[in-house]
């Protein structure tokens, strides 16, 4: 598996990072988006997405046999007083290649860069008792508490959302 950084996002990696969405997404994954939810959807977020990618909203994904599995990203704060911070938004694993640390990689690829950076303080939510949250917990992010109904899951239902930081 190769995880690599990309900064402009072709076609068919549109395409193929649409499919990886539309599996979250259709798999309740509350990741900003509600059902129904079609690759077209999918592949307008990636578009306006791609747009964007800059020195402060990075992208990764993870390659198996020239297929995206898997992608993660990083926005940096603009402020002049928060250079030194960054939020992970986004880790999405398809399905199939869930449980063989594919997250774990991802993370690594992300933290090792932001580090070079500058970064010394990672934040991201997550939906409260959500397999991410446990993979966070596992890859030593520490909780900071939780909000509950702050956000909808893709099927409509309010659920807390819990708050992580990582110093490195």
């Amino acid at each position: 598996m190769e995880i690599k950084q990309i900064s402009e996002i072709t076609p068919e990696q549109k395409k193929q990072l649409s499919h990886v969405l539309v599996e979250a997404v259709n798999g309740n994954a509350s990741v900003g988006f509600m059902l129904p939810f079609s690759l077209e959807d999918a592949e307008h977020y990636w578009s306006m997405l791609g747009s964007s990618l800059n020195n402060h909203h990075l992208l990764w994904v993870a390659v198996e046999n020239n297929l995206i599995v898997a992608t993660v990203q990083l926005i940096l704060t603009k402020s002049q007083n928060g250079q030194h911070r960054a939020e992970v938004v986004k880790l999405l694993v398809s399905p199939h290649f869930r449980g063989q640390k594919v997250a774990t990689k991802l993370m690594n690829a992300l933290e090792t860069e932001a580090h070079k950076l500058g970064i010394t303080l990672l934040l991201l939510d997550t939906q409260t008792s959500s397999t991410a949250e446990s993979i966070y917990q596992h890859l030593g992010w520490q909780k900071i508490g939780e909000i509950p109904d702050y956000a909808k899951n893709p099927r409509g239902v309010l659920c807390s959302t819990s708050y992580f930081y990582k110093l490195i």
